[in-house]
């Protein structure tokens, strides 16, 4: 299992520019390429949201 770092919950996925969060279907099997605090970062760093 990988350990994000303490503060940053977000799991971003950089090829596909999708951001997951820790209530989402795909959190768990997704592996963070970046890491983010908050989904205004995410977003502000160029991610959308998973739809799922």
């Amino acid at each position: 299992m990988i350990q994000l770092p303490r503060g940053y919950p977000i799991k971003g996925n950089a090829s596909s520019g999708i951001y997951h969060v820790p209530s989402g279907s795909y959190y768990k099997r997704t592996k963070p390429e970046r890491c983010f605090a908050t989904e205004s970062a995410a977003r502000n760093a160029g991610y959308r949201k998973s739809k799922r």
